[in-house]
């Protein structure tokens, strides 16, 4: 099950060295909490670099797959922002495949 705040197999994103920016989200000013300088460099590169995204931060969180770098970036409600890294294609795959499954157990009504 994905837990708000935690991006799968990654750091939830402590207190320590997280970073504050304001990011304009077309509404208005948003206050987003980065864990990592690597988590907001992804971020701001978002639209550019990720190669699929799924959810909303008002559901079960905003993720982003990002292939060549080997991460899922995660957004989640109250604007933390984190990123878990993975050593192989395939582990990273196989936990982008379980937040895949929770969201679709989430759209048919199933979810947490």
């Amino acid at each position: 099950m994905i837990r708000p705040g935690v991006v799968p197999g990654g750091d939830p994103g402590g207190a320590e060295g997280v970073t504050l920016a304001t990011v304009s989200n077309g509404t208005g000013a948003r206050i987003r909490n980065f864990s990592s300088p690597l988590a907001e460099k992804l971020y701001e590169a978002r639209l550019d670099s990720m190669q699929e995204s799924v959810g909303s931060v008002d559901e079960l969180g905003w993720f982003a797959l990002f292939v060549r770098e080997k991460t899922i970036l995660h957004e989640d409600s109250q604007g933390f922002v984190g990123v878990a890294e993975y050593e192989t294609e395939d582990a990273m795959h196989a936990v982008w495949n379980a937040v895949l499954s929770e969201y679709a157990k989430f759209n048919a009504g199933q979810g947490p």
